[in-house]
């Protein structure tokens, strides 16, 4: 199976075209088994590039979505690489559906993980892409602003070349901004870059960018120029926009010239184009359409979900009889317990009370013989007297030290506090919050943070959480106040019981561990 998937990744890297779902669903059932984390992402991940190829964007775009979650971000070998990749290609799809907010969380999220797995070129491609999300939302100020950033990073990083590719884009921002000046200053630093190029290799010029340049030079009224660069596009491109961006420029130019029936000619020819392009736009729109509803597709899929529906509600069955007897057991173990200590109680209480009679015997025997003045039997009877307060204090200690310790921490204000957040999760936990928990704990039990820093450094957030639980707070509730899912909970105390105690087994062991330190 891992041949397959690297024979699949394969011929994803060499750009084949893939329309067959069968292998990369196989893979993806194999891998959610089987497999690491990071063979369950790149399954998916290759499945989600099948549906993209098959032109199935909403199943693409959740196969995406599937394979980010199944990366371990917290592993030490967690392939960030690939997740960048994978936030890349969810950008892509939400660009493709003119939606611009997803667009700017997905490539935020490819900029952290290109950063974390040392990928400086691809940490910038993040931060360049991000001007065309800006651009859809009309916020020129930041999208200007992020191809700046870009721009600089690439010269930082010795790619002149594709530093260059960002001037383009750039000077039609700042252009239509009227920052003439700055415009003029990237346009001069884009054109002595090609023409150093040029002897080298051939470098592409964008048709947009005459454009670009004419609207500069009608901005600061030098008509010609404008001209030239206009009709430099209209007589070399192919691209409908192209067309239509310099049929406008001209009808502008004219119009500002006054020349009557020029402008009447390009306000002509710029309808002419704009209908010929919303009509291509219909007819791609028709095409993304039918790829987003395919009804044929979407219903063979909602009969594999059902029938997973069906496994996983059997897989349910089993599990929840195998709870309920485990329930059962526990319940029956924790019955038992409680009757053995309970009956060690009742022991203790009347042990006590035999104590305190012998104890009221020996006082009134004390007083007899303080009458007679027998000095040598008053002192004996002193020792004996003692002896059963120790025996009654020791008794006392096991009785109601534990007791009252735990009623120590539960009446404080701060545990008060936060059993409110745990039940209000609409309410924020602050800092000072924390601290004031923590310093409690402290006071309360102060060997408590030694004990579990002997043997290892714990990290602000694993310190918490072994503070909830020693305060016997549930599972749920340690999971609203920490903010973190149960699957993580589970993995961190299982972690954690090895390395704090040096033992392995269930998460359970090291909560019981935990509550007993005191």
């Amino acid at each position: 199976m891992r041949r397959q998937l690297n024979e699949l990744q394969a011929r994803n890297q060499a750009d084949s075209l893939m329309t067959d779902d069968s292998l990369a669903l196989t893979l993806c059932e194999y891998f959610d088994s089987h497999g690491t984390p990071n063979e369950q992402m790149l399954a998916h991940y290759l499945l989600a590039r099948t549906y993209a190829d098959m032109g199935e964007a909403p199943q693409a775009l959740d196969e995406f979505h599937q394979a980010a979650d199944c990366a371990d971000t917290t592993a030490v070998d967690c392939d960030y690489r690939l997740l960048a990749k994978i936030h890349a290609q969810t950008a892509n799809l939400f660009s493709y559906q003119m939606m611009p907010q997803e667009m700017l969380a997905e490539l935020r999220l490819m900029e952290m993980y290109s950063q974390k797995c040392n990928d400086s070129i691809y940490q910038t491609l993040a931060i360049e892409w991000q001007h065309s999300a800006y651009e859809m939302l009309g916020d020129t100020t930041n999208a200007i602003m992020t191809i700046k950033k870009a721009y600089d990073r690439y010269l930082h990083l010795g790619r002149n070349d594709m530093a260059n590719n960002c001037l383009p884009a750039l000077v039609g921002y700042l252009v239509n901004s009227h920052e003439l000046v700055e415009s003029k200053t990237y346009m001069n630093l884009y054109e002595e870059s090609i023409s150093q190029n040029q002897d080298e290799h051939y470098t592409y010029i964008p048709e947009l960018y005459y454009f670009y340049k004419g609207n500069y030079y009608l901005a600061v009224n030098i008509p010609d120029s404008a001209e030239y660069y206009y009709r430099h596009v209209l007589k070399t491109s192919q691209d409908i926009n192209s067309i239509e961006a310099a049929s406008l420029g001209l009808y502008r130019l004219y119009k500002s010239l006054g020349e009557t029936d020029s402008v009447a000619k390009y306000a002509d020819l710029c309808y002419q184009v704009s209908e010929d392009r919303f009509k291509q736009y219909n007819s791609e729109e028709l095409r993304h359409m039918q790829a987003l509803y395919n009804y044929t597709r979407n219903q063979s899929l909602a009969m594999k979900k059902t029938e997973e529906a069906d496994r996983n509600f059997h897989k349910f069955l089993l599990t929840g009889s195998v709870a309920l007897l485990l329930v059962v057991f526990l319940c029956a173990v924790i019955l038992t317990n409680r009757q053995r200590k309970r009956a060690e109680i009742n022991r203790l209480k009347a042990e006590y009370s035999h104590a305190l009679e012998q104890q009221e015997q020996a006082r009134q025997e004390i007083a007899l013989l303080q009458h007679r003045e027998f000095e040598t039997l008053l002192e004996q009877k002193q020792s004996k007297i003692d002896e059963h307060q120790k025996k009654i204090d020791n008794i006392e200690k096991l009785l109601y030290s534990e007791k009252n310790l735990e009623n120590q921490l539960a009446n404080t204000d701060i545990y008060r506090r936060f059993v409110y957040l745990a039940q209000n999760t609409n309410k924020h936990i602050y800092v000072d919050d924390w601290k004031k928990l923590c310093q409690m704990i402290d006071t309360a039990l102060p060997g408590f943070r030694t004990k579990l820093y002997s043997n290892y450094h714990l990290s602000e957030n694993d310190y918490r959480l072994c503070v909830l639980l020693r305060l016997h707070f549930s599972l749920p509730e340690i999971s609203i106040l920490l903010s973190e899912n149960s699957v993580y909970l589970s993995k961190r105390r299982k972690y954690l019981l090895s390395k704090l105690f040096n033992q392995e087994g269930k998460p359970e062991k090291f909560d019981s561990l935990i509550k007993s330190i005191s």
